[in-house]
């Protein structure tokens, strides 16, 4: 029997890291997270700290950009997910190259002032008559 089907297995939460006790089987005592994750694939309920299902060995966890691009799809459409992926993609580009340049303006010494000679502070401050 495989272990998290026992009823003796404890289940560490995936967010908080809580070991929870068997009679925990769908949320953590501690935060209050799922335990599990349905597979999209079959429909098994895995632990949410697995990274492939049990049954099928499909991956349960999509990664960053499979979740943007799935979102995108069904909120704009093909032609509008290019569209707002192709900005966001400016829109990074255009952070970065501001960030280098300010980056490099931190690098440069700031010019120094030239220090007037005490003739010119003479001058400067003379009397006049």
């Amino acid at each position: 029997m495989p272990a998290e089907t026992r009823s003796e297995s404890r289940i560490q939460c995936a967010r908080c890291g809580f070991v929870n006790p068997p009679e925990a089987r769908n949320h953590c005592r501690r935060c209050g997270a799922h335990l599990r994750i349905a597979c999209r694939h079959c429909g098994h309920g895995n632990l949410r700290i697995a990274e492939h299902c049990s049954v099928c060995g499909h991956e349960l966890h999509r990664n960053f950009w499979q979740r943007v691009s799935n979102w995108t799809l069904r909120r704009f459409g093909r032609t509008g997910s290019l569209v707002f992926l192709g900005l966001a993609v400016v829109v990074v580009a255009w952070g970065v190259y501001y960030a280098i340049r300010a980056h490099e303006r931190l690098r440069t010494p700031a010019p120094k002032a030239d220090k007037p000679t005490p003739e010119e502070i003479a001058r400067k401050y003379q009397y006049r008559r």
